[in-house]
């Protein structure tokens, strides 16, 4: 699906973003397809509708592990878009999950948002 690795991948994806983002991924090994491409599609979504939706200055996105699970996270500094790719990613991963800025499960709108996708690499 991804024609290089997921960093590569994620390094392109943030260079076509339509807002500027800090990217900071700490992965060095190739993983499953599947795995780049829930992480890639996660990513994707969460910048497309930060862009469409948020009214941020700029979106964070970063890759790393956590035991044997690949986390994706996408914050932004907006208005809390993140949720309609969280509920889109929920396709991908069952355990996407969003939060407001002060860290509690939210819906609302008139918060920054985070995005985190955690998907299993076994």
């Amino acid at each position: 699906m991804l024609q290089g690795h997921l960093p590569a991948a994620l390094d392109d994806l943030s260079r076509r973003a339509a807002l500027p983002v800090r990217l900071d991924v700490a992965i060095s090994d190739r993983l499953p397809e599947q795995v780049e491409g829930a992480a890639y599609f996660v990513a994707s979504e969460a910048l497309t509708n930060a862009a469409k939706h948020s009214h941020a200055r700029e979106v964070r996105l970063g890759a790393f592990f956590d035991r044997a699970i690949l986390v994706v996270e996408v914050s932004d500094d907006g208005v809390g878009a993140l949720e309609l790719a969280a509920d889109r990613a929920f396709v991908a991963s069952p355990t996407a999950s969003r939060r407001s800025a002060a860290g509690s499960p939210s819906r609302a709108r008139r918060a920054a948002a985070r995005l985190r996708a955690e998907i299993p690499c076994v």
